[in-house]
């Protein structure tokens, strides 16, 4: 979701007196920010030299031994935005990613998922879905099932 946001981005009106936004920004009552979801997610000072790869162990902190994901990071799920304009439907949301990652998966390590050779370039045509320049396209590889 990160490297392909589902939004260009979001418009806010500043409803306190005053609030410092880094070091230069300082927003007054009335004033709007625009943020641009796709700036923020691949920003090489939130996300390194490295910003646009997908590397899942950015979001992993260690916890007792165990490797968890970092709910802290306030950066992690931008592209449901936060505070009051979060979106409602973002733990749906992430459990349907969860269950259609692991059913691509195992049908890839079943054998039975092919991979396209070349992923189509992302442009981002409409505000609210990105799209591809073209289909992806999968083959399912029809086997028998085993009793």
């Amino acid at each position: 979701l990160r490297l392909t946001a589902h939004s260009i981005g979001a418009v806010r009106e500043c409803r306190v007196d005053s609030v410092r936004i880094g070091k230069d920004l300082v927003l007054r009552k009335g004033d709007c920010l625009a943020m641009a979801h796709a700036a923020i997610c691949t920003d090489k000072e939130i996300w390194g030299q490295d910003a646009h790869l997908f590397k899942p162990e950015r979001w992993f902190v260690q916890n007792n031994g165990s490797i968890m994901i970092d709910e802290k990071n306030p950066v992690i799920y931008n592209v449901f935005s936060n505070g009051i304009h979060r979106c409602p439907g973002r733990r749906i949301a992430l459990d349907m990613i969860k269950q259609a990652t692991h059913t691509l998966l195992d049908l890839y390590c079943q054998g039975r998922l092919q991979l396209p050779e070349q992923i189509p370039d992302l442009s981002f045509e409409r505000a609210t879905l990105a799209q591809r320049a073209a289909p992806i396209v999968l083959r399912l590889i029809p086997t028998t099932l085993k009793s």
